[in-house]
């Protein structure tokens, strides 16, 4: 076509030359644009056959794929069938069935061969993840199934007699009958049914039955397999490579499994889906097919492939894979685009070809331009640029060379290189050879010599035209580099100053380092010093503590003076005053050191801090403070925290609160409400009108035994403990305390505490003042403010009283005032005018002091300050004239209302003070009391007392003695308990040691219970009469380690380790994993079994019996698993359950899990 082009456009000559050659050009550009055309439609059809055969392709490997794993799925399953037909146990049950239960060939009995095969049936359903159920179906007219194992929920379990079911009316039961010798029957896919009807939730399954011949060939029963179809079902219609869907349908054109949910097991589920009855099937290929909807809805192609179940040829399903005609077109529709692109791509190639022919000319006009603008750049660079021909011989020398070498152009040409420029180091001559034999760069470095030393770095380079492979000219680059090598000299020496200076410096910080650590292995040591000296202390200190308060507490029951009983008031708040500060450096301690325990449980936030707003309110009454309490926003009423350590930090507070206000007011705010959907705040905010605290201070004030400045402490006393151990318990609990305060205009102290929202109870809000009109007469703003708020929570309507009380009384359903407010006359009076109407007005006076106030009048009540939400729902809900609650008297004895006559009580302690003062609590109500000196006195003691024939009734135990402690001596009573009789004896810990796990250090000895030091009374005798009350059967399963040692050690093994190996198919690793497991689960379920025990919560005790039974099963524990099958069936029995029976049998529970464990241990070490 070019030469064509060219013939035409040469030709044209004479007048209309330049017409004549656009008409060639006109025409030369048609023709290759119709051929143009024809080769792309050429292309197109050919790459539209060419997608439309691939996707048919990838169809139909994805229908082979399919089914073959069909195939493999049946075929692995129907191998299991015929391993689990040929194992011993299904012929030795047959012999025994022939032999009256006892097969002949090895004496094996019936029922050891159905065990047998129960524990293969579960090994096989544990190993196979799709087997869901083997069992043997005897072929009567029963059907009964004889043996059977399920998996359910997550669990294998051997399903016992009273459970199994008759199969007679199942479609495959008669098929079951008929099985030859060997025979494989496999029931069609479908929803699995138990007792004759379809299981939910819905599980896909198919049977596989083998059949069980006796030996004589009369026909015993059949082997069935369950086999959960979901994996086989999921790989079919999920795992898609191309395909849309791939349907499973079987022989009469029932759905079996598809994407949509709706084509699902249909002939169970919706009858009327039929592939035949839906869509119209058309072969438009071989082995190719147009699936059309009835319905309109869409068409498809497909391939599909016959699969069987077993080798039953009527039993064929097929498997469709289809994918959507408008998939298909898209598909093609990719690879039309990506042709378009690929020819859109050639035609713009083909056209900067056709303009880079037509620019070539310009640029070869441009080469010699360019040429001379390349010897001018030469001339005038700063390198020396040195060309050279083939024979080495100078070609080209410019200006720098003739500035650097000193000779002139003139001269140098056509002479070698190295004739001219000679070089320190290196050869010249084999460089530039070098250059010509590797046709690759080279580059040294060297140096001259001419007026002076020159360092220059040499590049040479063959000099390659387009075309050439090779060429022997060369062009050589001299650069002067004398100033970059001065410099790096100097940079190289100033890096050797500096390496040799860091090194210095490491050495020091190494030293520095050692010292360092030094430092911090004598504070640890320091440490650990302090927390000893602490706890010995500390414990050194309460016991005498604990005689001083008891001995004052005995003191203050005989017949005082005024004189001495203003003593022994002043004497026992000295004694307080001290056990505070003992527990405050105690917690400083325990937080230090982070054995400081924060004790969750679920408690009242309202009940406690408004107990204890009204207990601090005692000291601000008599400084004549007004204390107001608002816990309006508290909206849930259970919350699970430590209340005792949030009562200690809102102690603290409104305490100094209280201490550091002369007049005015403490206030008190209380919320709690969901901050997240997940958690719970509890917020307590305490205003004062106090001193305040500079602000220079303010930095100080949560620093231990730190407080704003020394006049403080002198002026009002204090350690500078408390705000420091609040800030550490209040992180503790997920929270913070802050504040702001100003000087002498008072402060605001707040804390915070997060709780889980799930463990927490909500309070719903009793609107019981709905459509009700309040008046309000309040003094004080700050609990005028409170008041009203409270009415507003109860949906109540406020009407303040300011002038005059009469018009908006007259409004009113209800009035609440202050007893020392102006118009109090007024409002008794209004009170009693319409007591005697059909519209009473109901009174609620706040008084200071309840009782002094004067006396009642009619529907009226009376508060005591500081008011709480509580004793306003009180109020509001009561109908008669009383005081709601009684006010707070200091320093009243407590009346305890318990008869311990003639009970019996061992008091051991080395401190006399500490005897006498527990014997002056116990006598005082009956008891008799007798004392132990030390441990092994105490053993003594109560060794003759049970020869005697008169045991002691309980035991008071100091743990820290001389001779023998109580720790061993409680051992002792326990491990004896036949030489002291003291199995049932109750053993009360008294201990003066109040760190971390010191209780549970004394239930792990075998006591009962824990008092710690200084000892109050009324705990003392409660505790001494809740145990002595307990019948014997509770205290026995209360001490888990009260047993002899002879019970532990004696006995037979619990654990039968190799039958629970042979169980687990000799996997150690797996054993190891479940006894794990077992020894880290069982004992909290064995302790809710006592507990159920102690409660008599007959169904509670047969759950958990029940779990406790399959556990122990499980790791072939089986005599433990025996004594609870014995609970078990008693508690089946509830309203006849004998509960002593039960109790009986955990004790023995108790001594097998002992042993048990310590075989575990033996085993896991």
């Amino acid at each position: 076509m070019v030469y064509y082009y060219q013939y035409v456009t040469n030709v044209v000559d004479g007048d209309g030359m330049a017409i004549k050659r656009r008409l060639a050009k006109w025409f030369f550009f048609l023709v290759f644009a119709l051929l143009g055309a024809l080769a792309i439609y050429y292309f197109v059809t050919k790459n539209t056959e060419k997608s439309l055969s691939q996707v048919k392709d990838a169809l139909q490997v994805e229908a082979m794929t399919k089914a073959d794993y069909f195939r493999e799925h049946i075929e692995r399953n129907i191998a299991a069938a015929k391993f689990l037909h040929s194992t011993p146990p299904i012929s030795g049950i047959t012999r025994a069935l022939s032999n009256d239960g006892l097969d002949v060939a090895d004496g094996t009995t019936l029922e050891q061969w159905k065990a047998r095969l129960s524990i293969i049936f579960k090994g096989m359903i544990e190993n196979n993840p799709d087997v869901m159920q083997l069992s043997v179906i005897v072929a009567d007219e029963s059907g009964q199934e004889f043996i059977r194992v399920d998996r359910i929920q997550g669990k294998v379990l051997i399903l016992p007699d009273n459970q199994l079911q008759s199969k007679s009316k199942e479609s495959y039961y008669g098929a079951l009958k008929t099985l030859n010798f060997n025979e494989i029957y496999i029931t069609p896919i479908n929803l699995n049914r138990e007792h004759g009807r379809v299981a939910f939730p819905f599980q896909p399954t198919y049977r596989i039955f083998m059949p069980i011949f006796y030996e004589s060939g009369k026909r015993f029963g059949a082997l069935k397999i369950n086999i959960d179809a979901s994996s086989l079902l999921t790989y079919l219609t999920q795992a898609h490579v191309l395909a849309d869907d791939n349907w499973l349908v079987d022989s009469d054109g029932y759905f079996i499994t598809a994407k949509n949910e709706k084509k699902q097991f249909t002939r169970q589920l919706e009858p009327s889906a039929n592939i035949h009855l839906l869509y119209d099937i058309r072969e438009v290929e071989n082995g190719y097919f147009e699936i059309t909807s009835k319905a309109g809805s869409g068409s498809w192609l497909a391939t599909k492939e016959e699969v069987y179940l077993g080798n039953n040829i009527s039993k064929q399903l097929t498997l469709y894979s289809v994918i959507n005609q408008l998939t298909v077109q898209n598909i093609v529709q990719e690879e039309l685009t990506e042709l378009w692109l690929v020819v859109g791509f050639v035609l713009v190639f083909a056209l900067v070809a056709l303009a880079l022919f037509y620019r070539s000319y310009q640029s070869s006009l441009q080469l010699n331009q360019m040429n001379s603008r390349s010897k001018t750049v030469i001339e005038n660079a700063s390198d020396a640029i040195i060309c050279l021909d083939a024979s080495g011989a100078i070609t080209t020398w410019n200006r720098s060379a003739e500035k650097l070498f000193g000779q002139a152009e003139h001269y140098v040409i056509n002479k070698p290189l190295s004739s001219i420029v000679t070089l320190s180091e290196h050869d010249l001559s084999e460089v530039l050879e070098r250059a010509k034999n590797t046709q690759a760069i080279q580059l040294i470095e060297d140096q001259i010599t001419t007026d002076d030393t020159v360092f220059i770095e040499v590049s040479v380079a063959p000099i390659v035209s387009d075309g050439q492979r090779r060429s022997n000219s060369l062009v050589v680059n001299i650069r002067n580099i004398t100033g970059a090598v001065k410099a790096q000299e100097a940079l190289e020496n100033y890096n050797s100053e500096l390496e040799e200076k860091v090194s210095q410096r490491t050495e020091e910080l190494q030293a520095y380092s050692f010292q360092l650590e030094d430092a911090h292995e004598k504070a640890l040591e320091a440490s650990q010093a302090k927390s000893k000296f602490i706890a010995t202390i500390s414990h050194e200190m309460r016991t005498p503590l604990n005689g001083m308060m008891g001995m004052l507490s005995l003191i203050k029951t005989g017949g005082l003076s005024a004189v001495q009983s203003n003593y022994l008031t002043m004497a026992e708040n000295s004694v307080n005053t001290l056990a505070v500060l003992i527990n405050d450096i105690l917690d400083l301690s325990k937080i230090e050191s982070g054995k400081l325990e924060i004790n969750h449980i679920l408690f009242s936030p309202r009940d406690v801090l408004e107990t204890l707003v009204q207990t601090c309110a005692v000291k601000a009454r008599e400084k004549g403070l007004e204390v107001i309490l608002d816990t309006v926003d508290i909206d849930y009423k259970k919350v699970f925290g430590d209340p005792n350590r949030i009562k200690q930090i809102a102690s603290n507070l409104i305490n100094n609160a209280i201490k550091f206000t002369n007049e005015g007011e403490v206030k008190v705010l209380v919320s709690v409400t969901q901050q997240e959907p997940s958690v719970v705040r509890l917020v307590v905010d305490v205003y004062d009108t106090g001193i305040g605290i500079a602000k220079e201070n303010q930095h100080r004030l949560f620093q231990p035994f730190s407080q704003e400045k020394s006049e403080v402490s002198e002026q009002y006393g204090g350690t500078g403990l408390g705000l420091s151990i609040c800030r550490q318990l209040c992180k503790l609990m997920n929270g913070e305390i802050e504040f702001e305060s100003e000087k002498d205009k008072g402060s605001h102290f707040k804390f915070f505490v997060d709780f889980d929202e799930s463990q927490c109870e909500q309070e719903e809000k009793a609107l019981i003042l709905s459509g009700q009109a309040v008046a309000i007469a309040l003094n004080n703003e700050s609990l005028l403010e409170s008041v009203t708020r409270t009415v507003h929570s109860l949906g109540g309507e406020v009407l303040h009283i300011t002038d005059t009380a009469s018009e908006s009384l007259k409004q009113s359903d209800r009035v609440i005032f202050d007893d020392a407010h102006p118009l109090r006359q007024e409002i008794i009076s209004m009170v009693k005018a319409r007591a005697k109407t059909d519209s009473p007005l109901h009174a609620i006076e706040l008084c200071a002091h309840l009782n002094q106030a004067s006396g009642h009048y009619p529907n009226s009540f009376r508060i005591s300050k500081p008011s709480t939400y509580l004793d306003f729902l009180v109020a509001f809900r009561g109908e008669q004239t009383k005081d709601v609650n009684v006010e707070i008297i200091e320093n009243e004895a407590s009346s305890i209302d318990i008869d311990l006559s003639g009970t019996r009580v061992l008091v051991v302690d080395d401190n006399e003070i500490n005897r006498e003062v527990a014997r002056g609590y116990l006598e005082r109500v009956g008891a008799l009391v007798f004392f132990a000196h030390d441990g092994e006195q105490c053993l003594e003691v109560v060794k003759k007392s049970f020869m005697k024939g008169v045991p002691f009734d309980c035991i008071l135990l100091d743990c820290q003695m001389p001779v023998m402690n109580g720790y061993d001596c409680s051992r002792q009573l326990r491990y004896n308990s036949q030489t002291y009789g003291s199995g049932k004896l109750p053993i009360i810990a008294m201990t003066a040691n109040a760190f971390s796990g010191e209780r549970e250090k004394c239930i792990s000895y075998g006591m009962n219970d824990f008092i710690s030091k200084p000892v109050d009374a009324e705990l003392l005798i409660k505790k001494v009469e809740q145990w002595v009350g307990l019948p014997d059967e509770v205290l026995s399963m209360n001490q888990a380690e009260g047993f002899s040692e002879e019970m532990v050690e004696g006995g037979e093994p619990e654990w039968d380790k190799d039958n629970a190996l042979v169980r687990m198919r000799g996997d150690h690793e797996l054993l190891h994993t479940i006894v794990e497991i077992f020894r880290e689960t069982a004992s909290e379920h064995i302790e809710a079994l006592g507990q159920s025990i102690k409660e008599g919560n007959s169904q509670e005790i047969f759950e958990w019996s029940h779990k406790l039974k399959a556990v122990c099963g499980d790791i072939g524990a089986d005599k433990l698993r025996e004594l609870f099958s014995k609970i078990e069936s008693e508690a089946r029995k509830t309203e006849g359950m004998n509960i002593n029976y039960i109790s009986e049998i955990y004790k023995k529970v108790l001594y097998s899990d002992i042993r048990l464990r310590r075989e575990i241990d033996a085993y896991l070490a």
